[in-house]
């Protein structure tokens, strides 16, 4: 049995320097598996920083609550104690749901616009877009529909 490929959607980008860059729009599963590391690659260092910030804080934050609730003396637990390191816990746990949702679901979803703003301000201009198989094939789209554009009219074939 053959396998289905499909067309994806590429954005071509050009550097006055000549370099051009095709990005496919859409999910990256790249930003999925290794979302700061991606962000790193990708040269976002703010929101690299930020993802680094909030691990580093929910870690923090775990490991303070569970150093806490051991630190508990049985005999000396009231209520309030109770309550403190349960409202905590939930902290934690809401932290690592939110840092879990960021780093699964919103940078690979929102990795195509952040990389297409950093070559923006990187000084790269946006060309267009194309459907094609991958980048290689964008970039053979994109050079096909621009012969095609200044070709004459009525030339034959």
């Amino acid at each position: 049995m053959q396998k289905v490929r499909r067309m994806h959607t590429f954005t071509l980008f050009r550097h006055p320097a000549g370099k051009t860059v095709a990005l496919k729009a859409g999910w990256s599963w790249f930003a999925f598996f290794f979302s700061v590391a991606w962000l790193l690659h990708k040269h976002l260092w703010s929101r690299a920083l930020s993802g680094i910030v909030a691990i580093c804080t929910v870690l923090f934050l775990w490991l303070s609550v569970s150093e806490l609730a051991g630190a508990l003396d049985p005999a000396k637990i009231t209520t309030l104690s109770t309550i403190l390191v349960v409202v905590l816990q939930g902290i934690v746990w809401l932290s690592t749901g939110i840092l879990t949702l960021w780093v699964f679901v919103y940078v690979p979803r929102k990795a195509y616009t952040w990389q297409s703003q950093h070559l923006i301000r990187s000084g790269y201009e946006k060309l267009g877009t194309v459907q094609a198989f991958n980048s290689e094939g964008a970039h053979a789209v994109w050079i096909m529909q621009r012969e095609a554009q200044h070709a004459p009219e009525n030339a034959t074939v």
